[in-house]
């Protein structure tokens, strides 16, 4: 286990937890790197008292009892003390941010006069600018939502939105998935199975019906158009040979063409009333 002594920053006077092993270190408080030896050589000479040196740990108390008195929620007291704090060390962030506390009463408060948009500027602008890059990523959000709130408030509005979408498609996602487990347990189901085979015989029915009536009326409209003209065994072979070439057309077309069973039922019933139609004309009348 490392072995940590006290120490004092020689430049602010800022109490140290240091280690020997450590050559160099950087103040908390000043952020100015010190000699370990001499940090500790600074902490002897204030605890023997053998020598005085003048506000050796002033701006550590300083800052210390700022920061005392923000937590009390004393704003105006803390802010005379991270002013003093800021004028002897321009350069530490700490003095800066809590002025921006204070001034602000922890971002509770925006007045609308010229005095406080320029203390408040000043602030947000000497902390940004002697801050580390880690303090500044840690308080950026917060300062930045101060000064810009509607940019904020757009963000919020469209991150509730996005949400509110997501959650409508996860509605939508999870009906969906419903309707379809419905639909599997539904086809699954023997009533369900019987009840298909029972319509796909009743459709298969209805359309040869419907086919041996287009035929029925094609062959009737054919023969209304002999009557008088051809005997009676021209007509019967006049039937009988259209259905024929019908029969042998219809197969070529299903068997060597790729068409979908709407346009077959299509065919299906046009070309026997065509057929018979042309073979009529072959003819002669007698």
């Amino acid at each position: 286990m490392v072995k940590l002594v006290s120490a004092k920053c020689p430049n602010c006077g800022a109490s140290l937890k240091l280690s020997k092993e450590d050559e160099k270190v950087e103040c908390d408080y000043c952020h100015n790197t010190i000699v370990v030896d001499d940090a500790i050589a600074c902490y002897k000479l204030k605890i023997s008292g053998k020598v005085s040196v003048e506000g050796i740990s002033t701006n550590a108390d300083l800052i210390e009892a700022a920061n005392e008195l923000l937590d009390m929620k004393e704003f105006l007291k803390a802010k005379r003390k991270f002013l003093e704090f800021s004028e002897k060390c321009p350069d530490n962030y700490q003095g800066w941010l809590g002025l921006l506390v204070c001034r602000t009463r922890n971002f509770t408060i925006r007045d609308n006069n010229l005095m406080f948009e320029n203390d408040i500027n000043k602030y947000r602008e000497h902390f940004f600018r002697v801050a580390p890059d880690d303090i500044k990523e840690q308080y950026f959000e917060t300062i930045d939502r101060y000064f810009d709130p509607e940019k904020y408030k757009r963000m919020e509005e469209e991150a509730a939105a996005e949400k509110r979408r997501q959650e409508l498609e996860e509605q939508k996602k999870f009906a969906a998935e419903e309707k379809e487990k419905k639909k599997a347990k539904k086809l699954e189901s023997p009533t369900y199975k019987k009840m298909t085979e029972t319509a796909d015989k009743g459709k298969s029915f209805l359309l040869k019906l419907g086919v041996g009536f287009v035929y029925f009326i094609g062959g009737v409209l054919v023969l209304g158009s002999l009557v008088g003209d051809y005997p009676f065994g021209e007509r019967v072979l006049t039937i009988i040979t259209g259905l024929s070439m019908f029969k042998c057309i219809y197969t070529f077309i299903e068997k060597k063409f790729n068409i979908s069973n709407k346009t077959l039922l299509i065919i299906r019933i046009i070309l026997p009333i065509v057929l018979l139609i042309i073979v009529s004309s072959i003819y002669p009348a007698s």
